[in-house]
This record gives C-alpha cells, structure tokens and sequence, in this order.
C-alpha cells in the first residue's frame, strides 16, 4: 500500500494500524479513519467505497494442495465454491462496477 502511495506522489500518515474488520468499520462510521478495503466490500449508510484511480493495489489469491494429499479429492470444489462467493459479492454496486470495467 505505501508503495501505491509514494508512486502516487503522497505518503500518509499512518497513526494506527487496525487488523479487526470490525473495529475498523466502527473507526470509519465514526469518522475517525479511513481504510485500503477489497473491492468486494459493500458501501453502508455511514461508509462508502470508492475505487482508487488506475487500481494501484492487486490482491491476488491461490489455492494450493497436494495432488496425493487428503483434500485432491476437494480441490476443484473448493475453487467452484471460491468462485460463486465472489459472484455473490459482485451484487454489490461498487464490486459489480468494478469487476464490469475490467470485463469480468
């Protein structure tokens, strides 16, 4: 994220670094922070979403397991099952829109 940043000509001033999705929600709904969330979070009566010019952070996921392992035999489920739940958040206006400017 600092990167994105510096390469965007600023570096904020970070005060507090917060882990807990819900204590951050609060922070925000309370006026007291701003945050770097996913495109698939949805915007509330009290916070809204907006994407960042140019998408300057890429958050990419992969699923891994062994070919002979316990789980082979789930594998493709888990990706299927990956799948529809970001098909579920694409009901979201702000995910909807962003996954429709990149032809997804």
């Amino acid at each position: 994220m600092l990167d994105a940043c510096r390469a965007a000509g600023f570096s904020p001033a970070i005060r507090h670094s917060v882990v807990d999705n819900r204590l951050q929600r609060h922070l925000i709904d309370a006026g007291r922070a701003v945050a770097i969330v996913q495109a698939t979070t949805p915007s509330t009566e009290a916070m809204a979403v907006r994407p960042l010019v140019g998408d300057p952070l890429w958050m990419r996921y992969l699923v891994a397991w062994r070919r002979r392992g316990p789980l082979h035999e789930a594998g493709d489920r888990l990706v299927a099952r990956a799948k529809e739940v970001y098909d579920e958040a694409a009901q979201t206006p702000e995910y909807a829109a962003w996954r429709a400017r990149r032809g997804c």
